[in-house]
């Protein structure tokens, strides 16, 4: 009967409707699932005392792995507003600019910006991948600042000869707090590393000139004792003379 047939297509249609729902938040959970373990090996990769450089390659490494890219590169913010490569992956010898001032090129704009930017359209030779077999430019880029209270601490390039997703995107954003947090703190520690360097630089100069003045005030009072047995010495000659002169006159 047509009550009966209309109960079964609505059944299937039912039927159907819950396995898209299903399939899309499996497809979810998936998203997430993945997104965190990413955050979470990645923290795992910057925790503890690094410097800069050997940040920024953990930093590559990992995402090089984790993402399928190609090619990477970090640049950190410095004091005066412009941006310095502290680590590469896979660029060619002399490819690129290892400072870069702020507004320039693509990652200027993301930093300004503060937000990740999805390029397809990549300049020619820009951030080429070099290997044994020569070198190439990507199909597609990311350009992710890593921030900690407004403020961008650096910026993470990746090329990939790929279609970038939503999911790749989505990671990066939320790794930027932690990758903020880590190289604000290597540059701390750097700063720190740089201020007791000087310190035991002006210490040792200190203790050079401390030096100094002690055989300047030895060798002062080596030339006043020879003054005073000069003197010495003078006084009694002209004791002498003194005693001379009167037998001399009695005569």
């Amino acid at each position: 009967s047509r009550v009966t047939w209309g109960g079964s297509v609505l059944l299937i249609v039912l039927i159907v409707a819950a396995g898209f729902v299903m399939s899309r938040d499996y497809r979810a959970q998936e998203r997430n699932a993945w997104i965190r373990t990413g955050q979470m090996r990645l923290s795992e990769r910057i925790q503890g005392d690094q410097r800069l450089d050997t940040l920024g390659d953990h930093v590559l490494g990992f995402l090089a792995d984790y993402l399928g890219a190609q090619v990477g590169a970090v640049y950190v913010a410095e004091s005066d507003g412009g941006f310095r490569r502290v680590a590469g992956y896979a660029i060619p010898p002399g490819a690129g600019s290892d400072v870069l001032r702020s507004g320039e090129s693509l990652l200027g704009q993301a930093a300004k910006e503060n937000r990740a930017l999805h390029v397809t359209d990549v300049p020619a030779g820009y951030l080429a991948v070099g290997s044994a077999l020569g070198r190439g430019t990507p199909s597609a880029l990311i350009v992710a600042p890593a921030s900690i209270d407004g403020v961008v601490q650096a910026v993470v390039e990746l090329g990939f000869f790929r279609r970038i997703d939503a999911v790749d995107l989505e990671l990066l954003m939320r790794a930027s707090e932690s990758l903020g947090v880590a190289v604000r703190s290597s540059k701390d520690r750097t700063r720190l590393e740089a201020l007791l360097e000087e310190t035991q630089r002006q210490a040792e100069a200190l203790q050079t000139q401390q030096e100094e003045l002690r055989v300047n005030n030895e060798e002062l009072e080596e030339q006043g004792r020879a003054l005073r047995e000069s003197q010495s010495r003078l006084e009694t000659q002209q004791a002498e003379l003194e005693q001379i002169n009167s037998r001399l006159e009695e005569q």
